[in-house]
C-alpha cells in the first residue's frame, strides 16, 4: 500500500496545481516494484489503490459539484489503473507504453462513460518541446513517451540498461523534433485564438 500512495504522491504533484511534471516520469516506477512478482489479484488492488488516490488528488475539486459523485467516478476511474497492473503483472514490463495508451484511449472514448480528463500526458501541457509530437499522435503520443520512461527507469534499476538506451534515443529524437517545430516559426503576425468548452 504504500507504494501505491507514492506513485499517487508523485503523479499527483505532476499535474496541476503543483506542476512538477517531470515527477510524471518516474510515477509509475513505485507500482512496478511493488507489482512485481505478485498475484493478479495483489497487483490489480496495489494499482487500484493507486489510481483511486491520484484521481481524488487531481479530481478534488468535484467535490464542489457533488461529492459522492466524486468517489464514485474516482473508484470507477481507478479501475484502468488496475486492470494495468494486471497488465504488466501478467505480460511483463516491456508492454506498460501500449497498455497505458490502450486503456488512456478506451476510458476516454468509451460510450456514456468516457472520461478524458487527467490522463498522463496532459501533465506536461507546459514542456513544450515535449509536447509538440501530439501535433501528430495526439496526448497519448505523449502518454506513452512517459509511460516508457518510466518502465526503462524500472528496467534500469534492475539492471537492464537496453530499454534506458532505446528510451534515451526516442526521447532525443521526439525533443529534436520539438525544437524543430518551435523554430519553424509562423508568418510573424498575431492571431486571436477562442476555446470554448463543451
Amino acid at each position: 500500500m504504500l507504494s501505491s500512495i507514492i506513485s499517487a504522491i508523485l503523479l499527483i504533484l505532476a499535474f496541476p496545481n503543483f506542476n512538477l511534471s517531470f515527477l510524471a516520469f518516474i510515477g509509475f516506477v513505485p507500482i512496478f516494484f511493488a507489482i512485481e512478482n505478485k498475484s493478479q489479484k495483489k497487483a490489480f488492488l496495489i494499482s487500484y489503490a493507486a489510481g483511486f488516490i491520484f484521481y481524488l488528488g487531481t479530481l478534488y475539486w468535484l467535490y464542489h459539484v457533488t461529492t459522492i459523485g466524486l468517489i464514485i467516478l474516482c473508484l470507477y476511474l481507478a479501475t484502468y489503473f488496475g486492470i494495468f497492473g494486471i497488465a504488466v503483472n501478467r505480460f511483463g514490463i516491456l508492454i506498460a507504453p501500449v497498455a497505458w495508451v490502450m486503456l488512456e484511449y478506451i476510458q476516454t472514448h468509451l460510450p456514456i462513460m468516457g472520461f478524458g480528463w487527467a490522463l498522463l500526458g496532459y501533465s506536461q501541457y507546459k514542456n513544450l518541446l515535449l509536447i509538440q509530437i501530439a501535433d501528430f499522435s495526439g496526448v497519448y503520443g505523449v502518454s506513452f513517451v512517459i509511460m516508457m520512461v518510466n518502465a526503462a527507469i524500472y528496467r534500469a534499476l534492475r539492471k537492464s540498461f537496453l530499454e534506458i538506451v532505446i528510451a534515451g534515443v526516442i526521447l532525443i529524437a521526439v525533443f529534436g523534433y520539438g525544437i524543430m517545430r518551435e523554430n519553424r516559426g509562423g508568418s510573424g503576425s498575431d492571431i486571436k485564438i477562442s476555446v470554448i468548452q463543451g
